[in-house]
């Protein structure tokens, strides 16, 4: 369950190590990741092509979340167009650099040079 018991949306924006603490107390991993889900397609011609994945091959919004070993999410970027990828999202969000070096970071070929970013 994402909200868990606290039923709190995860944070939208991590700026320090503190703020990280808190959204993840006591973890040692954290995975992240790129998501996509189908959204309308606009009817704007402009607007339509910005937002086509052509990895799933329709239109998508898209958002790069941080969840712990428990699956609790407690980082959530904003949605934006599924043309973007998902290593350009991490990189707008600025949360990897706010990661103490003590936390395995996980993550898939999509972020190659992650490890550059963090300087925990």
């Amino acid at each position: 369950m994402t909200l868990g018991h606290e039923c709190v949306l995860p944070a939208r924006q991590i700026r320090s190590m503190e703020e990280f603490c808190h959204a993840f107390p006591g973890v040692r991993d954290v995975f992240i990741d790129g998501t996509e889900r189908p959204v309308q397609k606009p009817k704007n011609t402009r607007r339509r092509n910005k937002m086509y994945s052509g990895k799933k091959r329709q239109t998508t919004g898209k958002v790069v979340m941080m969840t712990d070993e428990t699956r609790r999410v407690g980082f959530l970027s904003l949605s934006k167009n599924g043309r973007r990828h998902d290593k350009r999202l991490l990189d707008k969000a600025d949360i990897v650099r706010h990661i103490p070096s003590t936390v395995t970071v996980w993550a898939d070929t999509g972020f190659q040079g992650i490890n550059n970013l963090s300087s925990g």
